[in-house]
């Protein structure tokens, strides 16, 4: 969660993203203005879960303790 919620949203004004644990899941909650910008949001948030799963996995299973 603290990786993530580095980058903060670029329409702030449009875009209300909320990040919370329920144990060791993360929990993601966004709030748009149009359905066509919950889709844009939600792909891009994708892509950066799935670029940190991969450094992660390229790191091996100490990384995430580093």
């Amino acid at each position: 969660m603290d990786v993530i919620s580095v980058d903060k949203e670029l329409q702030a004004h449009a875009v209300k993203r909320d990040l919370s644990l329920d144990g060791d899941e993360l929990v993601a909650t966004f709030k748009t203005l149009t359905v066509r910008l919950a889709r844009l949001t939600l792909n891009a948030y994708l892509e950066n879960v799935e670029l940190i799963i991969r450094t992660l996995d390229e790191f091996g299973p100490d990384a995430a303790t580093i």
